[in-house]
């Protein structure tokens, strides 16, 4: 669910925005990690849906759309103090493919706000883990990209084949509907 321009402005003087992370490193046979930025209440940990988001400082540049050129090239850097996903990075490559969302929502709609309510988001931002550009004891650094500006990936993902069953000369996944 989007939310209007209108209420959004409205929302933001009530209430902060919160940015949650989601990785996931399924497909690489890992599992899926989910941080933010804020505590929740007396410090405990942010929870939207029941996914519990653990706090680990993050620091993210270069998000954005654009609608011409080349597309972003974030670069994220998460807190490697804990060692929250030392271990990922060390099995499984770097985690290079891996998934990384970005949800933002304002804190009164998460679980134990003023009205939770988990539909009311805004996004997700998906981006994949494309390189690691640094690695030391205090951080780790990774540049991300879209999904479809990987290497070998071609637009439209989904090709869109004509029915053989059919007597018409239309494609079943586009319209069936000629135009005269």
């Amino acid at each position: 669910m989007t939310i209007p321009y209108d209420e959004l402005r409205k929302l933001s003087q009530d209430s902060s925005l919160i940015e949650l992370f989601i990785v996931d490193c399924t497909v690489l046979g890992g599992t899926i990690y989910r941080f933010c930025n804020e505590a929740g209440l007396d410090g405990a940990s942010v929870s939207l849906a029941g996914a519990v988001f653990y706090q680990l400082p993050i620091v993210m540049q270069g998000w954005g759309i654009n609608s011409t050129g080349a597309p972003q090239k974030p670069t994220v850097t998460v807190s490697n103090i804990s060692k929250e996903l030392l271990s990922n990075v060390v099995n499984m490559g770097d985690i290079v493919g891996a998934k990384i969302s970005r949800i933002k929502i304002f804190a009164k709609n998460l679980d134990g706000g003023s009205s939770p309510d988990s539909t009311r988001i805004i996004g997700p931002e998906i981006y994949l883990i494309d390189q690691k550009v640094s690695h030391t004891n205090k951080m780790i650094t990774w540049n991300l990209s879209v999904p479809y500006d990987r290497p070998g990936t071609k637009l439209p993902i989904r090709q869109a084949l004509k029915d053989p069953t059919s007597n018409s000369t239309g494609f079943p996944a586009l319209s069936r509907r000629r135009i005269q």
